[in-house]
């Protein structure tokens, strides 16, 4: 008889302790105790536990790259060759979305559409700041609907001279180099060995310097 008392008390200790977080896990813009928006922070993890996403600014030009597993099969492998990560919005701007891939993709034809009308309103291309900045509101109004979760994606969007970031929260910022994904340290570790000096380099060094740091490895592909 005890032992049942036992567990059951054991039961409702665990219920409460899980209707004291629902509050905040069932609702994208409530806070918690804490000062967090619990599925923003859910978001940001499975965007860091996703596919490797870099971006750099090299002396002639950009590098956007996406480390893609292939999980070791052939489905997977020409999954990697058929599905595109990094989106060319125009003839100056590349796009590439770290985290869920479907998420990513949203954002990408909110780019084009944006691209677009702006060339017919204004007749030149948009910035990267200015799409970089809209992307942002889109992304934070999304973040205030009680009917929509926060998009699970981390938005790198480059020119051939400047990088900016857009985050889950809708906040931009601009970097010389930035590096998201589940291999972040290896990269990160490579980058503090040289004291995160990044001038001076050209393209073909950066993507020499990935392919030692990662080998053969055929469980992954770049893009």
């Amino acid at each position: 008889m005890f032992f049942v008392v036992f567990l059951i008390s054991i039961f409702l200790f665990n219920a409460s302790s899980l209707r004291s977080e629902s509050p905040y896990d069932l609702n994208s813009n409530v806070f918690n105790p804490e000062g967090k928006l619990i599925q923003s922070e859910y978001a940001k993890l499975s965007v860091e536990k996703g596919s490797t996403c870099l971006g750099i600014v090299c002396d002639d030009g950009t590098i956007l790259a996406t480390r893609k597993a292939t999980h070791g099969n052939t489905f997977s492998s020409l999954q990697c060759q058929t599905v595109r990560r990094i989106y060319r919005i125009n003839d100056d701007i590349g796009l590439l979305p770290a985290g869920i891939s479907s998420d990513g993709r949203y954002i990408a034809y909110q780019c084009f559409e944006l691209s677009k009308s702006h060339s017919s309103w204004y007749g030149e291309s948009i910035s990267v700041r200015s799409i970089a900045s809209k992307i942002g509101s889109f992304v934070h109004l999304r973040s205030l609907k009680w009917s929509a979760r926060p998009l699970a994606t981390i938005c790198i969007v480059a020119t051939n001279c400047e990088i900016w970031v857009v985050d889950i929260s809708g906040s931009i910022h601009s970097f010389k180099a930035f590096c998201v994904g589940h291999e972040k340290e290896r990269i990160m570790k490579c980058w503090s060995e040289n004291g995160f000096d990044l001038s001076g380099l050209s393209v073909e060094r950066v993507l020499t310097d990935l392919c030692n740091l990662f080998g053969k490895d055929d469980s992954a592909k770049w893009e």
